[in-house]
C-alpha cells in the first residue's frame, strides 16, 4: 500500500488485484460515513477509482502528523487534552449512532491539521450490534473484554480505547502494556482502581478527568460507561459528573508498578518506543 500527498488530499493506492479485507472494510465504512453526512472530526473519503490495475482512495490531508507524534514534548496541558478529546470523543458517538464500532482506536489513528483531530484508519470497523470474537487494534488500547476469549460489546470496547488515549494525553505514558493478568500495571488498576494507580505514582489529575477516566476505565464493561454519556460528563461538555466508582477489588498490599519518567530528555525516544503497530495479542 503506498500513500502520497497532493496538494490538500492524501492518496492511498492498493493492488486492485489483491485488495485485502481491511482495505474493503476502510472503504466500505467511508462509504456509509459519507453517505450519512461525515462528521468535522473524522478524516474524510473524498473520491476512489481504479486506475492501471491499482485501487486509488483520496482523503483529505492532514499535515500535522498523529496525535501520538504530538506526545513527544510530553503530556499535554489539561485544556488541549480536554479540547482534542472533545472531538475525538464527538467523532467516535457519530460512529456509533451510525452502527460502526472503530475497534482501532489509538493516538497513532487521530491525524492533526490546523491543530484540529481526525479519525482515521476504519480497516478494523465492525458494527455496534453483533458481539466481536477477534482480537484486533494495538495493545496497549486493546480492551481487556476483547483479550478473555468470551466476545465483546465492540462499542464498549471503544470506550476503554478512548479512556487509554485520554489518559496518555494527560501523563504521557500508557496506562499498561496489555489489559491483563500478565501485566503488573492492570493487576494493580484492576485491584486498587485508577486513583490507586496515579497515587502510587505521585500524579496529581483534575476532578473531572479522574472521574471521567474512572467511568471509561472500568475493567467491567457492564460497568463502563458508553460514547454518549462520556459526552455528557463535565470534562467534555460542562455538565454533571457521575457517581464515584470504586474500582478496589482487594485488600492486598503490594507494591505499586513503576511509571515511566515523563519528564526525562529521552521522552522522545521512549515515545517511539511506545507507538505500536497492530499484532496478534495472546488470549489471556
Amino acid at each position: 500500500m503506498d500513500v502520497e500527498a497532493a496538494r490538500n488530499h492524501e492518496i492511498v493506492r492498493g493492488d486492485h488485484r489483491h485488495v485485502d479485507e481491511d482495505i474493503e472494510v476502510e472503504m466500505h465504512v467511508n462509504r456509509v460515513l459519507s453517505a450519512k453526512g461525515g462528521h468535522p472530526h473524522i478524516v474524510r473519503l473524498r473520491d476512489e477509482f481504479i486506475q492501471d490495475g491499482f485501487d486509488h482512495l483520496i482523503f483529505d490531508y492532514c499535515s500535522g502528523g498523529d496525535l501520538f507524534e504530538a506526545l513527544d514534548q510530553g503530556p499535554f496541558k489539561t485544556s488541549v487534552a480536554q479540547r482534542y478529546f472533545g472531538q475525538i470523543a464527538h467523532a467516535i458517538a457519530f460512529m456509533h449512532t451510525k452502527g460502526i464500532a472503530h475497534r482501532d482506536l489509538s493516538l497513532e489513528n487521530v491525524l492533526l491539521h490546523n491543530d484540529q483531530c481526525y479519525v482515521c484508519d476504519f480497516g478494523l470497523a465492525a458494527s455496534v450490534s453483533c458481539r466481536s470474537h477477534d482480537i484486533v487494534g494495538k495493545p496497549y488500547y486493546i480492551a481487556p473484554e476483547a483479550l478473555d476469549g468470551r466476545g465483546y460489546d465492540p462499542s464498549k470496547a471503544d470506550v476503554w480505547s478512548l479512556g487509554v488515549m485520554l489518559f496518555m494525553m494527560l501523563t504521557g505514558v500508557p496506562l499498561c502494556t496489555s489489559a491483563t493478568l500478565n501485566d503488573r500495571r492492570f493487576v494493580y488498576l484492576k485491584c486498587h482502581g485508577l486513583r490507586g494507580l496515579l497515587l502510587s505514582w505521585h500524579i496529581d489529575m483534575g476532578p473531572e478527568e479522574l472521574d471521567l477516566l474512572e467511568h471509561m476505565l472500568c475493567v467491567d464493561p457492564s460497568r463502563r460507561i458508553r460514547v454518549d454519556q462520556v459526552l455528557a460528563h463535565a470534562f467534555v461538555n460542562g455538565g454533571g459528573g457521575f457517581e464515584r466508582i470504586d474500582n478496589s477489588h482487594s485488600t492486598k498490599t503490594e507494591p505499586p508498578p513503576h511509571k515511566a519518567s515523563v519528564t526525562s530528555k529521552a521522552f522522545a525516544v521512549m515515545l517511539r518506543f511506545f507507538r505500536q503497530p497492530n499484532v496478534d495479542v495472546p488470549v489471556m
